[in-house]
């Protein structure tokens, strides 16, 4: 979606001397990867400034809750909707606008991309601004576990957390909205590679032992139950896991595969 160009550069700070009609909204779906997704989030801020008899502005968030995290990613999930609302003044509403003009508003689209990761899910979450009669302003960003990451990351995040805090609502996902929530997401990352590489290791470390017994004993294989010395040893270590093939049945197999048989 492409903001339409001006011919006069866009100004880097809004303009509170004139009255202002302010409409925000964000939304925020989730799901698989291999789905659209479902709504999760639905907050949007309203507010007329300068105007007579004064400032009149209202933010209200909706919100899914799932008992557990992991329910985000189903679509047979239940789902219960909290809704916060509030009255808010227009010293709040100046801090937010100010930062919707930080990401891009109203002349380019927020720098930033979702981090792509090997995890399975998928959010989006979309920003719709508009200020008086001037065109509406929009963009997305989908991204997996790993959040989203850019020259404006920050400057997004932090405005929809000023978006949240005007309410009592602060139950969103802190992968999102969150950026120790990334940090946390990327050390939990590679904590997981790490434990990956080592069961690795462990196996091939298994597996080049096995391959001694093979001509003498033979290996029993957990596919066809056949014992038999006609096994051949595929070594892929130290990068992937080392494996054999039965000669008997031609299929493969991994020392955790005869552990499991036993």
């Amino acid at each position: 979606m492409l903001n339409r160009l001006r011919k006069s550069p866009a100004p880097s700070e809004p303009d509170l001397s004139s009255p202002l009609a302010v409409d925000l909204l964000l939304t925020e779906t989730a799901g698989l990867l291999s789905s659209i997704g479902r709504p999760t989030l639905y907050a949007r801020l309203s507010a007329l400034i300068g105007y007579p008899p004064g400032t009149s502005a209202n933010i209200a968030v909706l919100a899914a809750h799932f008992e557990h995290p992991r329910q985000r990613l189903s679509s047979d999930a239940s789902i219960s909707w909290h809704e916060y609302t509030a009255p808010i003044s227009e010293t709040q509403v100046r801090p937010l606008l100010r930062g919707l003009y930080r990401i891009g508003f109203p002349q380019r689209l927020p720098r930033v991309n979702g981090v792509v990761d090997t995890s399975i899910g998928c959010t989006t979450i979309s920003l719709l601004a508009r200020i008086n009669d001037e065109p509406p302003w929009t963009f997305s960003v989908s991204m997996q576990s790993s959040g989203f990451e850019g020259e404006d990351a920050e400057g997004l995040r932090d405005l929809c957390r000023r978006l949240f805090a005007l309410t009592t609502y602060d139950a969103y996902d802190p992968v999102v909205y969150d950026d120790a929530g990334l940090e946390r997401a990327e050390q939990t990352a590679q904590l997981a590679a790490e434990a990956a590489a080592e069961a690795v290791r462990r196996s091939n470390l298994k597996a080049r032992t096995l391959t001694s017994t093979i001509d003498s004993e033979g290996l029993p294989c957990p596919h066809c139950h056949q014992h038999t010395s006609d096994i051949r040893f595929i070594d892929r270590s130290p990068d992937a896991e080392s494996h054999f093939i039965c000669g008997e049945c031609g299929r493969s197999f991994v020392p955790a595969d005869l552990e499991r048989s036993d």
